[in-house]
């Protein structure tokens, strides 16, 4: 769900709409574990853990122009 806000807020799209945009057609993502308290990404874990704060990136892709 926390993705779907993310690409909500950076498209301006309805949630519906922005649930249907595709990951490296219409946007690329960056999602990691986060420790707010020390300002730091948790690495060498993947997944989610519960407790465990994570930060979602998202960089919307330009269209490219039909031919």
């Amino acid at each position: 769900m926390a993705l779907i806000e993310a690409l909500q807020e950076a498209s301006g799209l309805k949630e519906a709409d922005a649930a249907m945009l595709l990951r490296h057609r219409d946007y690329e993502d960056f999602i990691e574990n986060y420790e707010p308290r020390a300002h730091t990404f948790i690495t060498g874990f993947k997944g989610y853990r519960r407790g465990m704060a994570r930060l979602y990136l998202v960089k919307l892709l330009e269209e490219s122009p039909e031919k």
